[in-house]
């Protein structure tokens, strides 16, 4: 019986370590989007990193890499088309993917390079939209 109970509470002691460890990247996640919801790219793009940086996995990580790339466009850096492009190599079938041509394609289209805008335009994948 308390060989049963030594056990429970250590594997209790466990999980409450575990839940710790996890919770800041969550927060972090979290930090980063409402800073994003405030349009306060800059801030948000560095805590996007922070949160890659832990090496989180999974589709948070997927979207803090998305929304990384299109904070170097919103801030107008000059490593934002190269971040957009990565993100679309290493997930061309993800959603976001299209996302991130709409989005490079807006960029271009209001610094008037008309004839780039297009050619990312083009590339957006119209099929979720068609009835």
């Amino acid at each position: 019986m308390l060989y049963r109970l030594t056990f429970f509470l250590s594997l209790s002691n466990v999980y409450a370590q575990i839940t710790y460890i996890q919770q800041p990247d969550e927060k972090m996640f979290q930090d980063a989007m409402e800073l994003w919801d405030k349009e306060k790219f800059a801030a948000a793009q560095k805590k996007f990193g922070e949160y890659i940086e832990r090496g989180s996995n999974g589709e948070k990580a997927i979207q803090a890499r998305f929304y990384q790339g299109v904070c170097a466009l919103k801030l107008d850096n000059s490593d934002a088309e190269t971040l957009i492009s990565g993100f679309v190599q290493s997930y061309p079938s993800h959603p976001l993917a299209y996302e991130s041509y709409r989005q490079l394609g807006h960029y271009y289209f209001e610094k008037g390079d008309y004839k780039t805008a297009v050619s990312f335009y083009d590339r957006v994948d119209m099929q979720p939209f068609s009835s």
